[in-house]
C-alpha cells in the first residue's frame, strides 16, 4: 500500500500544479519521495512521474555544487547572473530528481554517488 499511496501523493502534485499550486504540490512531492526512498524505488519512479529522466542537467549540477558550498538562491543567482527565482526552480528540480527533501540531503545523495 505504501507505493500506491505515493503514486497518489504524485497524481494530486499534478493537479496541484496545474492549479497553479506549487507549494502544495512540492510537499506532496517530497512526501511521495520520502516513501519511495523507504522503499528503494525513488529516483526512477519520481522521473517517471514528473516526466524527467532522473539526471540533473548541466546547469542543475552547477547549482547544486553552489548549494553545497553553502551559498544562498540569492548568492547563486549572483555568481550565475540569473535570478533568484530561477534558482529556487533549479533547486527544486534537483530536489525533485534526486529524490530528496532538503538541499543538504540532496548535496549528500550527489556526493554519494559521484556527482559532485
Amino acid at each position: 500500500m505504501p507505493c500506491e499511496a505515493a503514486h497518489a501523493r504524485l497524481d494530486l502534485a499534478r493537479v496541484l500544479r496545474s492549479l497553479a499550486q506549487d507549494k502544495a504540490a512540492r510537499r506532496e512531492e517530497r512526501q511521495a519521495a520520502h516513501t519511495l526512498q523507504r522503499l528503494g524505488a525513488a529516483r526512477t519512479v519520481l522521473a517517471r512521474a514528473t516526466g524527467q529522466s532522473g539526471e540533473l542537467s548541466a546547469r542543475e549540477l552547477e547549482v547544486l555544487s553552489l548549494v553545497a558550498k553553502g551559498l544562498s538562491d540569492r548568492e547563486i543567482a549572483q555568481r550565475l547572473a540569473l535570478s533568484p527565482h530561477t534558482v529556487h526552480r533549479h533547486v527544486s528540480n534537483i530536489l525533485v530528481r534526486l529524490g530528496e527533501s532538503s538541499r543538504t540531503a540532496a548535496v549528500a545523495h550527489a556526493t554519494h554517488q559521484g556527482l559532485l
